[in-house]
Order: structure tokens, then sequence, then C-alpha cells
């Protein structure tokens, strides 16, 4: 299998991988060697439902959380020590109103936060 990733924040890496199942909403895809800690969504302007894509290069504790405008705290998403790997959540925004939403992961040695913009 030969996997790439270029967007920012990622490195390309090409290699073997394994590849894991279940786990409910949030699933383990692979873990290569050279993962670089990041977050992805896409797509990002939201309607209904859109998916989380993170990588975390090696075993830490992580807090990956939605937060509104005013910083107030919408929803965990995980929160406890991870395994290396890329990760995805299904995130359903139905139950949210539009407008501007923040996801934050948090490692132990970095935070990433991406804008997310929902709309209806």
């Amino acid at each position: 299998m030969k996997v790439t990733v270029t967007k920012k924040n990622h490195i390309p890496y090409q290699g073997k991988t394994e590849v894991y199942e279940g786990g409910g909403p949030q699933t383990r895809k692979t873990i290569p060697q050279n993962l670089v800690f990041g977050l992805n969504v896409f797509p990002n302007i939201i309607s209904r439902n859109s998916q989380l894509q993170y990588t975390i290069p090696q075993s830490q504790k992580i807090r990956l959380n939605l937060y509104d405008i005013s910083g107030r705290k919408i929803n965990s998403i995980t929160d406890g020590v991870i395994e290396p790997g890329i990760y995805t959540y299904d995130l359903d925004s139905s139950n949210l109103s539009a407008g501007i939403y923040f996801l934050m992961l948090e490692g132990e040695q970095e935070t990433i936060t991406e804008k997310v913009l929902i709309v209806r």
C-alpha cells in the first residue's frame, strides 16, 4: 500500500501500513512510521456532516474538542492516551447552529486549531 500525504504540516510517507477496523465513530486506519502531528477537516464548510482526520506520531495524551466562537466547549471527541496512527471521526453537525466553530487538537508537545464553518 502506498500512502502520500501532502497537506501542510505533513510530510510524504511511503511504506507498509497496518490496517485496523472498528472502534465506533473514531477509527484508527494506519500506523506508518513517519507521521507528523496534524489535523484535517473535510469538507471544511459543513452543511451536515464532515470527516475529521488526525495523525498522532507517537503514543501520547490527546484531547480533541469542538468549541464555539465564544470559546465554550461543545463536544469532546477524544480525551486520553492515543497510540500512533491516522484516525478518522465522522462529525455530525445537524444539532449545531450555523456559525464558526474551532476544532482544537492538543497533544503533549503541540496544539493545532482548525476553523470550521457550519452553514444551513
